[in-house]
């Protein structure tokens, strides 16, 4: 504790000791004579019962109580059912991340996470390095954005009027799904062919 709040308890601490000593007839008259007059009434109450009565309201709570633990619980009135959440879907969660990506950079890199991730899947990995000359540069950085940085790579602006810089996570992922399903169906035809 700092040297103040010593300081301070001890001026209260005085003070109380001060006002106790000055109010001691004040509480001893409001306090202490009503309580003590309180538990003489009720000790005498209780003097005034016969023993037998006590004894009777004794085992009948204890009966009460024993049984009262004894007895199982009973059903209580049907409760309705409550309604199934039916758990998110990969679609239904992409729709929502989707949805959400309008106002946050971190919603815009979990989509470009999740297309980044079906495009190495979907695509021949020794075909990246040839279509990033080939003009889909805005593309590729797309996908490069979502599967090789973090949301915290693309900070959004401190201020809610400060202009956002732009980002690669700004193409829209439409574009992105559109490119991905032609390449999709080029491999498809390709391998159709060479079968």
């Amino acid at each position: 504790m700092s040297r103040a709040r010593f300081a301070f308890a001890g001026v209260v601490l005085l003070a109380s000791a001060v006002l106790a000593y000055i109010l001691r007839d004040v509480i001893y008259g409001l306090i202490v004579v009503p309580l003590a007059y309180t538990l003489w009434l009720v000790d005498l109450v209780y003097l005034a019962v016969p023993q037998l009565v006590k004894w009777v309201v004794l085992v009948a709570l204890l009966f009460i109580g024993i049984v009262w633990k004894l007895i199982p619980d009973l059903p209580s009135s049907p409760k309705p059912p409550s309604p199934q959440h039916a758990t998110e879907g990969r679609v239904e969660s992409l729709a929502i991340g989707l949805y959400r990506s309008r106002t946050s950079n971190y919603f815009k890199w979990q989509v470009a996470n999740r297309l980044g991730r079906l495009a190495r899947r979907a695509i021949d990995p020794r075909a990246f390095p040839g279509e990033l000359e080939s003009g889909n540069a805005s593309i590729w950085g797309y996908l490069d954005a979502g599967m090789n940085h973090s949301f915290v790579d693309f900070p959004t602006p401190r201020t809610r009027f400060a202009r956002r810089l732009p980002t690669p996570l700004d193409v829209d992922p439409g574009e992105i799904v559109g490119y991905l399903e032609s390449r999709m169906e080029q491999s498809h035809d390709g391998r159709t062919r060479s079968r």
